[in-house]
């Protein structure tokens, strides 16, 4: 089963965020000038609602690149900038007001446009919310990062002349792969490549040919093409490519998208590897969550994760790997790795994650090591929720899996998990998901994704061989549960023999029942005695197993 999605659903509590929101055309930020350092830069934009502008007012907003100063004096500009920027793209340093603050003082200083430097060092990138004075922006306003903000200013104390342009790009959205790295055993055929064509120009354009060349690891090269008719001025269609790409070798493969109506061109790559699904690039880490206010609303609860499409030949997964932000306020607390098989057919417009399929878990405590040096990266064997004592997992061939990391708290730590991330590539599959006060599918807007990555194996362990039970047959109740646990078991068909069973988060058997003839029923287990934490009940029959989980308070 696969998941295609040309969209992103949006979650108003991220933190932090790696790409443009709030334009409703693509957007592009180039240095025109000097050529050593021209080229298109990524950022952050505007992007909450209800401030700044979100459609440029023509195909292009050009000008000189300044710094911006305000009578302190000072390039932070949270007072009354003095000098007359008619005309000119200013530079703002990040911190001490709001964006919308800032923003407005450059734009009544005559500027045309607005690049926010980031305070924090590297290659991170927020987009920005505008405050109380962002409804009176009316130009186009960006975050750089502290280092690529570096690189511009050494050019402007160098003495030379620095231009940039926003613009409207030809090309845009390009959807080449499922994941960045799949293993090798789970290749399968790419379908649904796409690209989005925009006709930026000032005349209607015919017969465009839009054309993608894939470069194997080896050096081999195909070409893609597909043919538009028409595309009027300022208007965007999306090109999907008919023809599937299957990839064969491990290594690095590159694609790059280009059409005929200009020399835009939007270049990406994947990896396939040895026995590990990731999204992210493993480069350049920055960290993403979710604000602690939002953390709060949601009652101290963050589950954060990724999804991967299991091979034709199917598989089995072994272990996650997650990577948070060394912050000593975690040491010695809990975060559940949880793995989901996603059902046939899943509706997403419906669907919460309490509608997949828990098939694996397992329970990492922070040590101190984890919380030393930059961040941590902590891989953890995947449990069979339905048999715990083993530590793999039958992957169904074609299935989408959704692997997630968990934390549920309370007020006395009110600071959101921060997980690491890197790379926001857009994908033909679903990518990420975020579970707060609701389940998000696609993850945050600008897709971050987190590292959070599975490890699988090529062949299916022996014994593993558990048909699941429809997740309607039976419900537990209430859950979180205080004195007693209610199991409605309502089968489709009457069971011969069936084993209900109680057990904790490491497989200890609590009580287990067995019983016959079993179709319609309603068990109950005494939980006045146990200790607050995670617990299961599994259901086994002759006609399959399944484990749900609750909470014991």
């Amino acid at each position: 089963m696969k998941l295609y999605t040309k969209f992103m659903t949006l979650c108003a509590v991220l933190i932090a965020m790696t790409a443009q929101a709030q334009f409703t055309h693509p957007l592009l930020f180039e240095v025109t000038a000097p050529s050593n350092i021209s080229g298109s830069y990524p950022f952050g934009s505007q992007t909450s609602t209800g401030w700044g502008i979100t459609a440029l007012p023509s195909a292009s907003v050009t000008g000189q690149v300044v710094w911006a100063y305000d009578i302190t004096p000072d390039s932070l500009n949270c007072d009354t900038i003095v000098n007359n920027y008619t005309g000119k793209i200013v530079m703002i340093r990040r911190g001490a007001c709001e964006f919308g603050l800032k923003v407005l003082q450059a734009q009544r200083s005559g500027a045309v446009g607005c690049i926010i430097c980031n305070n924090n060092g590297g290659s991170d990138v927020i987009n920005m919310g505008g405050g109380a004075n962002g409804p009176l922006v009316n130009i186009p306003a960006i975050m750089l990062s502290s280092q690529n903000c570096a690189l511009l200013n050494t050019t402007l104390a160098n003495g030379d002349s620095l231009s940039a342009t926003f613009r409207k790009p030809f090309i845009s959205e390009a959807l080449g792969f499922y994941a960045y790295e799949t293993p090798k055993h789970h290749i399968q055929p790419l379908e649904g490549m796409s690209v989005d064509i925009t006709n930026a120009s000032t005349t209607n354009a015919t017969n465009i040919v839009t054309t993608l060349r894939i470069t194997d690891p080896s050096g081999a090269v195909t070409v893609l093409t597909e043919n538009l008719a028409a595309l009027d001025v300022d208007t965007t269609k999306t090109v999907t490519f008919t023809s599937t790409y299957t990839p064969v070798d491990t290594g690095t493969y590159t694609m790059s998208f280009k059409s005929s109506l200009s020399t835009d061109s939007i270049s990406t790559n994947f990896r396939i590897g040895s026995n590990m699904f990731a999204l992210d690039r493993n480069l350049n880490p920055a960290w993403v969550g979710i604000t602690d206010a939002g953390f709060a609303t949601a009652g101290y609860y963050f589950e954060f994760g990724n999804t991967y499409i299991a091979g034709p030949n199917g598989g089995a997964a072994t272990f996650g790997t997650f990577s948070l932000q060394n912050d000593s306020i975690y040491l010695g607390k809990q975060f559940q790795v949880r793995l989901y098989e996603l059902p046939a057919g899943i509706n997403l417009n419906t669907a919460t994650i309490d509608s997949l399929d828990l098939v694996g878990i397992n329970v990492y405590t922070i040590s101190a090591a984890d919380t030393a040096g930059e961040f941590s990266i902590v891989t953890v064997p995947i449990l069979d929720i339905n048999d715990i004592l083993i530590d793999t997992i039958s992957m169904t061939p074609g299935a989408q899996y959704l692997l997630t990391v968990r934390y549920s708290g309370d007020s006395t730590i009110p600071q959101s998990p921060r997980f690491n991330q890197a790379g926001s590539d857009p994908l033909i599959s679903l990518g990420t998901v975020v579970v707060t006060d609701n389940t998000y599918w696609g993850g945050f807007s600008g897709n971050p994704h987190p590292m959070i990555r599975l490890t699988t194996r090529e062949y299916t362990p022996t014994g593993i061989t558990n048909t699941l039970l429809e997740t309607a047959n039976f419900r537990v109740f209430p859950n979180p549960a205080k004195d007693v646990l209610n199991v409605d078991l309502s089968l489709q068909e009457t069971a011969e023999n069936a084993t209900v069973t109680l057990f904790d988060i490491n497989g200890r058997i609590i009580e287990q029942l067995n019983y016959s003839n079993l179709k319609q029923q309603t068990i109950q287990f005494n939980t006045g005695n146990l200790t607050a934490g995670f617990y299961f009940v599994r259901v086994k029959t002759e006609k399959g197993v399944q484990t749900k989980e609750f909470v014991k308070k």
